[in-house]
């Protein structure tokens, strides 16, 4: 059985930080056309300490030596858009684990074409969340997942104090949140919770989460913004023009 197809539905996304053949897909979102897609590798080249274009596939891994430091460019295309996104990777000198095929993973993942634009909050996001969040996400881009998990937990933070939300730690004002804001439901207050403990785990406990975990976490503040607030100024903003047609309708 061919080595591409063997790894052909991997999950981790385009920062997965093991050796992956020729042919092998992806699932992640397509910086280009910004869609959760899938996404094929075209090539590896070993970029560092020299140049060595070849595909790698596991039956190949000989020509990069298992235990030596080396740079990898891996090259994706979208198979939505079919434009192209390149993944630099680094591997430090050491010993082959065993998972994965006897392979150790990369010590940095970094999407270096096209550059990233940062996840945005819409606008009726306190400027202060949207400053927070937007720093996670540049951290996120980078491949710093530590640093994105704590600025995410930050960012929920930022939130309980902009509403007001009481408590001796994070964990009773995001219950306290709760209270204030009810249309939040118990279903995203968890979902806050589990964004304050990824960010405590990154911070205190040096745990590493994988990237679609990370983007999770911030997929989670997003609803949250958008029950907090978008949704509250979209219901404002109809209910002004409304008053405004009957005010103008009015004899």
């Amino acid at each position: 059985m061919a080595v591409a197809r063997i790894l052909e539905c991997t999950p981790m996304g385009m920062l997965d930080e093991h050796l992956l053949s020729e042919g092998a897909r992806v699932s992640d979102r397509c910086p280009h056309c910004k869609r959760d897609t899938s996404l094929e590798v075209l090539a590896n080249h070993r970029i560092a300490p020299e140049w060595q274009a070849r595909p790698i596939g596991i039956e190949r891994i000989t020509f990069f030596p298992q235990h030596d430091a080396f740079t990898l460019l891996r090259v994706f295309k979208c198979m939505f858009c079919a434009q192209t996104t390149l993944v630099r990777l680094r591997w430090e000198e050491g010993d082959v684990l065993e998972s994965r095929s006897m392979q150790r993973p990369a010590v940095e993942a970094e999407i270096i074409w096209p550059s990233r634009a940062p996840r945005e909050l819409p606008p009726e996001a306190p400027a202060a969340v949207g400053d927070i969040f937007r720093e996670a996400s540049v951290c996120d881009a980078a491949g710093a997942l530590r640093g994105a998990a704590g600025l995410l937990r930050a960012c929920v933070e930022e939130i309980t104090a902009d509403q007001g939300a009481a408590g001796r730690n994070l964990q009773d004002k995001i219950d306290d949140l709760g209270a204030r804001v009810p249309a939040l439901g118990t279903d995203m207050i968890r979902d806050l919770h589990d964004a304050r403990l990824t960010g405590n785990w990154s911070l205190h406990d040096r745990v590493t989460f994988a990237a679609d975990e990370v983007a999770d976490v911030a997929s989670l503040i997003e609803e949250a913004v958008d029950v907090i607030y978008v949704q509250p100024a979209r219901r404002a903003a109809i209910a002004a023009a409304r008053t405004a047609r009957r005010q103008g309708e009015a004899p």
